[in-house]
């Protein structure tokens, strides 16, 4: 099997690469729960971060790979026109998010 590069905070480290009749394909991946955290904090989108959950975490946690965790904290469907202006976001706090890539067998 091909050996592929995965970002270190992508949500792909939470899943394996397989491969079956000389296709590769990825699983489902198997992401802890983002529970809500008494330290969480909530923002309101705006014009400018409509639709770009990357520019958020890339504000938020200076990495725009961690998109994905507002997403699922968020229950967002992974279509950028679902973060509409006014919409009011759980932003997981940094160490909860840290945590959690470690228990993905991140560092």
């Amino acid at each position: 099997m091909a050996t592929v590069a995965v970002r270190r905070n992508s949500w792909l480290n939470f899943a394996q690469l397989l491969e079956q009749d000389g296709v590769a394909f990825w699983d489902q991946p198997d992401i802890p729960d983002i529970t809500p955290q008494q330290n969480d904090r909530f923002i309101t989108v705006d014009d400018r971060t409509a639709g770009n959950l990357d520019l958020i975490a890339f504000e938020l946690y200076a990495d725009p790979d961690l998109w994905w965790v507002i997403a699922l904290a968020n229950n967002i469907e992974l279509i950028p026109t679902d973060v509409r202006v006014n919409m009011r976001l759980r932003i997981p706090n940094l160490s909860f998010v840290k945590n959690l890539m470690a228990k993905g067998g991140l560092k």
